[in-house]
């Protein structure tokens, strides 16, 4: 065998090696982008399951609630701090997992009926100013009635 033949031969199977792990790399890639949107999906659902356990296992913050969004009577000063600091986070929480993962209609749903109440409100109006300005122009365009 001619050595410029084995040098063909060489580098076909290097060429070939290359493309075989380019491919190989590809496919790791799109296995980890795949782990990576599960991953945020889980988080998202964490982030809400959370929050409604928070409400579920607090009853004075469950009352605080129902008293404001039914207009039962005024808040007292702390009543209306603790509303306020649950109201921003659940509203964080919504910037978070609109820069983070795909807004489903599942979700743009959910996040419609949370924004009708008093409480999301006062909220959004406290914490609207220092929010990613792009989140605030989707929630004011997509959320917001």
């Amino acid at each position: 065998m001619k050595l410029s033949n084995f040098n063909e031969w060489f580098t076909l199977v290097s060429n070939i090696a290359v493309v075989a792990g380019i491919l190989f790399l590809g496919i790791e890639i799109n296995q980890t982008n795949e782990l990576m949107e599960a991953e945020a999906r889980y988080n998202a659902l964490q982030i809400r399951t959370q929050t409604n356990l928070l409400i579920a296992s607090e009853p004075q913050l469950a009352e605080i609630l129902e008293v404001f969004d039914e207009g039962i009577r005024p808040l007292t000063g702390g009543e209306r701090r603790q509303l306020i600091s649950h109201t921003v986070r659940v509203i964080r929480n919504q910037e978070w997992m609109y820069s983070e993962i795909p807004i489903d209609d599942a979700l743009l749903q959910t996040w419609k009926v949370i924004s009708t109440s008093n409480s999301w409100q006062l909220g959004w109006q406290s914490v609207k100013p220092g929010l990613n300005a792009e989140f605030v122009t989707f929630v004011e365009q997509n959320i917001i009635e």
